[in-house]
């Protein structure tokens, strides 16, 4: 038998020396849904020599790079509050910034940064054989469907390419990240925009970070050259007044007001998690039928006020 796509999991650890592989066991396996990698990537160039006759030239990758291409992880907290959730270091690899603030919230948080970007070791293990990439960053999200559970999103996290060789990691234990509860009016108690609390269907969020792979003389590495976040919130006020206030918040011809958005899922101290972002502008409004009821349909881009994405482990 081949190797079974079932049998698939991925370990991940800050990298103290950005880079530097970092040595990876048991407890650094993470808890996944639906990886996807792409195990040889890079820029490719043909050869083109000058020679007699037609045909093809070879091509040469000439910045061989890995690639986790897409995965995504329970969205919930570590279950105590001077415990920082599990996934925060695959934030920390996104161009976020971690905080402990335990001391005088009893909280954790994450904030975008532009400069001081840190980076991960990945190993990704399926069946006998595993590769490790290092030097990993990559872009985050967030999924959020009514009818089901809350997920964070990665996608595109690239590091320097090793080849693939026999298993030598340990049996995970990912016993550290939690499992998460679904999206209901219980368990999401709060996801206003403004002042006013919707009906909610759908909340998603792109990170929107850009990444680019060098490997140039006396330098590898996975650039990070923008941040431009972006989502969609799906909503069904059944009042005209919070109707009439979505279209007058998307008019950008009328000059809207930036709009702040709160979402908080989750119960328990330390199982609580908020995603609070500061300024958002709405950029258009469609219809949806959802159950018979209308909902809207609502994309807005995250704009650069104070902290504009705040992800938050809490106690309430």
């Amino acid at each position: 038998m081949g190797q079974r796509d079932r049998n698939k999991i991925i370990y991940a650890k800050i990298e103290a020396v950005s880079g530097t592989p970092e040595t990876l066991v048991a407890t650094d396996a993470v808890k996944t849904s639906g990886v996807a990698i792409t195990p040889y990537a890079g820029n490719r160039v043909s050869q083109e020599y000058d020679r007699a006759g037609l045909g093809n030239d070879r091509e040469v990758n000439v910045v061989p790079h890995g690639q986790i291409s897409n995965f995504q992880v329970p969205m919930i907290g570590s279950g105590a509050t001077g415990t920082k959730p599990a996934w925060g270091q695959l934030l920390r690899a996104c161009a976020m910034a971690e905080t402990d603030d335990t001391a005088t919230n009893n909280e954790w948080y994450y904030t975008p940064v532009d400069t001081g970007f840190e980076s991960i070791t990945v190993g990704f293990r399926r069946e006998t054989i595993q590769q490790t990439l290092a030097g990993v960053r990559g872009n985050w999200g967030i999924n959020m469907q009514a009818g089901n559970l809350p997920w964070l999103t990665f996608s595109q996290f690239i590091g320097s390419y090793s080849r693939p060789i026999a298993t030598t990691l340990p049996a995970p234990d990912n016993s550290a990240f939690k499992d998460a509860v679904p999206i209901t009016k219980n368990n999401t108690p709060t996801l206003t925009i403004g002042a006013s609390q919707y009906p909610v269907n759908s909340f998603t969020l792109d990170g929107g970070v850009s990444l680019e792979r060098i490997n140039i003389v006396a330098r590898e590495e996975t650039l990070i050259t923008d941040r431009r976040p972006t989502g969609t919130i799906v909503v069904s006020p059944a009042a005209s007044a919070d109707i009439i206030a979505l279209f007058a918040a998307v008019e950008s011809h009328a000059g809207q007001t930036d709009q702040v958005i709160a979402v908080k899922h989750g119960s328990g101290a330390g199982s609580i998690v908020e995603v609070d972002l500061a300024g958002v502008a709405f950029s258009d409004i469609t219809e949806t039928v959802s159950s018979g009821e209308v909902f809207y349909s609502i994309p807005f881009s995250v704009q650069t006020v104070g902290d504009e994405i705040k992800i938050t482990q809490g106690a309430t």
